[in-house]
């Protein structure tokens, strides 16, 4: 069975709606090119029914090889139906005989490309994940449960929602490991078990080709507090264990992915200025198209909003979540005199009490960058209704579908538009403009780490034990100004 064949048979079933065909007919005809073939009919299972990795390549080669820059939405619409073909197909057994039918993973050409192919996340990612054994809370056996459900109960005035969903899917693999590779017959107390957490340890280790990760260790941690809370007799084993544990290594070196606050702020703008760009060419069409669309302009709203993320994080170096879940009229509001406050307090920071007291973050926006006023009242103003948003919702930043944005989605979208905008140079993440920031301001004014601690919403004591190669960098500068002065 060719290409062909297997798509006309999909349509002769009704799995595939006649006004989709077109689409389908166009998606196959690119997998055929991708393939080195000329039409879809010269496509037999032999020829597209590859390992994913092979298939995968030979569908990014193809796209890159393109003169003209492929579109993001021709690409995702690409990779949607072929998806469905190939689903639909397994569906109705046509391709039953195959069960490593593999599912086409294309991206877009050059930034996107260059930094997933490279990125040291992805490929941790592919070596650990979990999906094979991880287990749901459901799926646990009912004395686990019962007691991890009082454990969340007694802790929930104390931890995030989010938190506990982290500290609930650590715990699903450890268990899932235990029951799944393992085969043990486990209970509450075989958890602490400082041989079983050793040995998921090293399991992990062993898949990621490294000495520990960072999730390995997050998980120890997590199950020592576990322990302490409830006052466990493995409590003891487990803190000697968790002494022992090695540092994680670093995945990469961040001074290669390195961006300066200059160049964010440059990409800051540009995105803003593509966001003012009209949708149509005349006045015109541009009316007629909001008058028919329930969200008119909903694609300019998002860039416009990315823009502001980026050029408020450049001048307040804030950590995602308060950007995520940012209020407006509680965490982002005018006050009496006019003047734009951003102000966060207690569980809303990281830290949320210091010195026994609710801790507090505030910033004066009108005095401290009174160049970002401009597009942060016009974000609010013109953009941010386009977007749409339950009538009670408070959030000042949203998904394009209206819901809160997440960390993925955040870190994607941010990460997507750096990358197009530097060429594939960096690949960045929102924490790492943090670092860039601490970098730069103690770089221009060294040894101030109250300031620094204080716009970075940390201790002064993190930012030095954090910080800590810069002043060995302005030692070694000095050092070097005197061995000029004594050679000369």
């Amino acid at each position: 069975m060719n290409l062909k064949d297997l798509l006309e048979m999909l349509v002769a079933q009704n799995h595939i709606r006649a006004g989709r065909v077109k689409d389908f007919k166009t998606s196959t005809r690119y997998l055929a090119l991708a393939l080195g073939k000329t039409t879809p009919d010269d496509c037999q299972e032999e020829d597209f029914l590859l390992s994913p990795s092979v298939l995968k390549d030979k569908i990014e080669t193809y796209f890159g090889s393109l003169s003209k820059v492929t579109s993001l939405r021709t690409i995702h619409n690409t990779r949607t139906n072929l998806n469905l073909l190939f689903r639909k197909a397994r569906e109705i057994t046509l391709l039953s005989h195959r069960d490593d039918l593999p599912v086409p993973a294309m991206k877009r050409k050059g930034a996107m490309e260059a930094a997933s192919l490279t990125s040291p996340f992805n490929q941790r990612w592919h070596a650990t994940h979990a999906t094979c054994y991880k287990l749901a809370p459901d799926d646990w056996p009912v004395d686990i449960q019962e007691a991890w459900k009082n454990y969340c109960v007694s802790r929930q005035l104390k931890v995030r929602t989010i938190s506990s969903k982290m500290y609930t899917t650590l715990l699903g693999r450890y268990i899932g490991f235990l029951i799944t590779i393992e085969g043990l017959s486990i209970q509450w107390d075989d958890l602490f078990d400082v041989s079983n957490v050793d040995r998921f340890i090293r399991w992990q280790s062993e898949r990621s080709q490294t000495t520990i990760t960072v999730q390995s260790r997050r998980f120890v941690e997590t199950l020592f507090t576990v322990a302490a809370q409830t006052d466990h007799p493995s409590l003891p084993a487990l803190k000697r264990y968790k002494r022992d544990l090695p540092t994680p290594e670093s995945m990469h070196d961040k001074r290669e992915h390195w961006i300066t606050l200059r160049e964010l702020e440059a990409i800051g703008l540009s995105l803003l200025k593509e966001a003012h760009k009209p949708i149509t060419s005349s006045p015109k069409e541009e009316a007629a198209y909001q008058m028919r669309c329930s969200h008119p302009g909903l694609s300019r709203a998002i860039k416009h909003q990315m823009a502001l993320i980026l050029r408020l994080m450049i001048r307040v170096p804030l950590r995602s979540r308060n950007i995520r879940e940012m209020q407006l009229g509680r965490n982002l509001y005018q006050d009496d005199g006019g003047h734009w406050q951003l102000y966060f307090r207690g569980s809303e920071l990281k830290v949320s009490t210091r010195n026994r007291k609710t801790n507090t973050y505030e910033v004066d926006l009108t005095d401290y960058c009174p160049d970002l006023i401009p597009h942060l009242e016009e974000f609010l103003k013109d953009f941010r209704p386009r977007i749409p948003q339950p009538a009670t919702t408070s959030y000042v930043f949203a998904s394009r579908f209206g819901n809160m944005l997440t960390r993925e989605r955040l870190r994607h979208e941010l990460a997507t538009l750096v990358l197009c905008h530097t060429d594939g140079k960096t690949r960045f993440y929102p924490h790492l403009i943090r670092t860039i920031w601490a970098t730069e301001y103690l770089t221009a004014h060294p040894g101030d780490y109250d300031t620094a601690a204080y716009m970075l919403g940390d201790s002064v004591q993190m930012v030095m034990q954090r910080y800590k190669e810069l002043p060995a960098r302005n030692q070694q500068k000095r050092g070097s100004q005197f061995l000029i002065a004594a050679l000369r």
